[in-house]
């Protein structure tokens, strides 16, 4: 392998650390997880700040900069998928007045898996005590999409899956890869995946996959809301609501087919 393809990929693996990271690392910190030298390190990142594709912080920390940021927003833009489903998410929150989350499965990254949240609709009334924010990532074995497109998606190795890569962020949260496969099992037979204050205390969430027409599912959705107002007599009502629009969605896409 040429030392430029070499350096191809130690670029790629930084912007991947960066974006798979959920907070700003040091060049340090970069080396030791990538194993590489801090020269190299410290060389490749002085050449993405110049690009914009980092972010320089006081102390001396990186994370992705905006114009990768912008550059996922033109790859949203062209989702098409997005386009059609978005109409219908919109009308999904408008009937239970809970805020709708539109994600993906972010690629396997050493034995961990994360949702990335593409679109969202949400009112003023709709306040969520963790108001995540487009392009925000989720531990995927604690998310109610995540369960679902562990279920249904066709780019899922469970076997990659690393029990250290379970964290645990509240009580609820699953940390053994025996439950969290028996969880996929469970939304495999009921449709649907629920995140009972599994990654925030006071956050309960309702999700469902989107399957296209080759039988897999590619997006999920969901309805997020404070526990107390999720989990009242209603929670039925916002199951069948999300279980409608799945249906009108898919009807839809097996259309375009």
């Amino acid at each position: 392998m040429s030392e430029t393809v070499k350096s191809v990929e130690r670029a790629g693996d930084i912007l991947l650390l960066l974006h798979n990271s959920n907070e700003k690392l040091g060049v340090s910190e970069i080396a030791s997880q990538l194993d590489l030298h801090k020269s190299t390190v410290h060389r490749l990142l002085a050449s993405f700040e110049v690009k914009g594709l980092v972010k320089k912080t006081a102390d001396e920390r990186y994370g992705i900069g905006l114009r990768i940021f912008a550059m996922g927003l033109k790859v949203s833009k062209e989702f098409s998928i997005l386009e059609i489903i978005k109409p219908y998410t919109r009308q999904l929150m408008e009937e239970v007045g809970e805020a709708i989350n539109i994600s993906i499965l972010d690629d396997n990254f050493n034995g961990k898996y994360r949702t990335i949240m593409v679109a969202k609709e949400y009112s003023s009334e709709s306040v969520l005590l963790a108001n995540l924010n487009v392009g925000a990532l989720s531990d995927a074995h604690i998310s109610a999409v995540g369960k679902c497109l562990f279920a249904f998606s066709k780019n899922v190795d469970l076997s990659k899956i690393s029990e250290d890569s379970l964290t645990k962020y509240t009580e609820n949260s699953i940390v053994t890869k025996e439950d969290l496969f028996k969880e996929i099992d469970d939304v495999k037979k009921l449709g649907y995946a629920f995140d009972n204050e599994e990654r925030e205390v006071g956050l309960f969430c309702i999700a469902v996959p989107i399957i296209e027409a080759d039988g897999y599912a590619s997006v999920a959705i969901s309805i997020s809301g404070p526990t107390i107002r999720m989990k009242n007599d209603n929670l039925q009502g916002k199951i069948d609501a999300l279980l409608r629009t799945q249906a009108e969605i898919t009807q839809i896409l097996r259309t375009l087919g």
